[in-house]
């Protein structure tokens, strides 16, 4: 018994750890922690950089979106503005067109009635000159007028 004792205490003993090894192993880690400490300030630093530069951008991106987006607001008006000044523009256009129009057939009506037996060989002569002009310009007038409808897309709702 006693050798089955000494032989448990033999391998009891073998398998202590080795408490210069586990020394060792303390001091390299207490070193490493140090070494972690001293880098602890450099890396709290670079990290509120980081933080203050994301900061920065953000507040950078925010404010170029609501620049963009005023800008696009603007351009928007003015593009509408000017679609609408333009369409203005071509319904006057087609109005005048249409007054000029009516003021020439008013002036063949009046050149159309009958003449008097004092009006003379010449002016018989000048009016219907004048008529020829007249019907040039009517027909002039209604191919600008149609053009311009046709530029629309049809007639004015005016």
């Amino acid at each position: 018994m006693l050798a089955a004792s000494l032989v448990l205490v033999a391998c009891g003993c073998s398998r202590l750890p080795d408490l210069n090894r586990i020394q060792g192993n303390m001091d390299a880690m207490v070193h490493y922690m140090g070494v972690m400490a001293s880098g602890m300030p450099v890396m709290v630093n670079s990290t509120a950089r980081m933080a203050d530069s994301a900061a920065r951008m953000e507040r950078k991106s925010d404010g170029l979106l609501a620049d963009l987006g005023k800008k696009g607001g603007d351009v928007e008006r003015a593009v509408q503005n000017y679609s609408q000044a333009f369409l203005d523009n071509d319904r006057a256009t087609v109005k005048n067109l249409q007054g000029i129009k009516m003021e020439l057939g008013e002036l063949k009506q009046s050149l159309r009635q009958p003449a008097t037996a004092a009006e003379s060989q010449e002016q018989a002569r000048v009016n219907s000159a004048v008529q020829g002009r007249l019907n040039n310009l009517e027909a002039k007038l209604t191919a600008i007028a149609a053009k311009i409808e046709k530029m629309n897309g049809g007639p004015s709702s005016k």
